[in-house]
């Protein structure tokens, strides 16, 4: 004969087993109706993500590029500025040999300066 224990603990299985079953059931007839169908078209859903990554790689592939625009202007730039130092030292230096003194700099504000190398 079986304890009251034993049948409390298969009849809350059975009950437990029933419930399951009834939600999976409930699940699956709701998915079933049109409406959800509508929500849940996983393969729209999917494909609109794709061509909005599709979207972001290519900005990105512009962005990529545009920064290699502006990297290789700013190393161009560099290039100038450093070239217009040089020949304004020896134009400097070829005043000084020739025995005069070269004009002041105009007044610039230090910050312009910063990292010029600029008497």
């Amino acid at each position: 004969m079986p304890s009251a224990e034993m049948v409390t603990a298969i009849s809350g299985l059975v009950v437990g087993l029933g419930g399951i079953s009834g939600t999976v059931a409930v699940a699956r007839a709701g998915r079933r109706t049109p409406g959800q169908e509508r929500r849940d078209d996983f393969t729209a859903i999917t494909a609109s993500l794709q061509a909005q990554l599709t979207e972001v790689k290519a900005e990105l592939v512009e962005q990529k590029n545009e920064a290699a625009v502006q990297r290789e202007g700013r190393r161009q730039d560099s290039r100038t500025i450093h070239a217009l130092v040089r020949y304004i030292r020896k134009l400097l230096g070829f005043v000084r040999e020739q025995g005069l003194t070269p004009p002041p700099p105009d007044p610039t504000d230090e910050r312009e300066l910063a990292g010029h190398g600029l008497p």
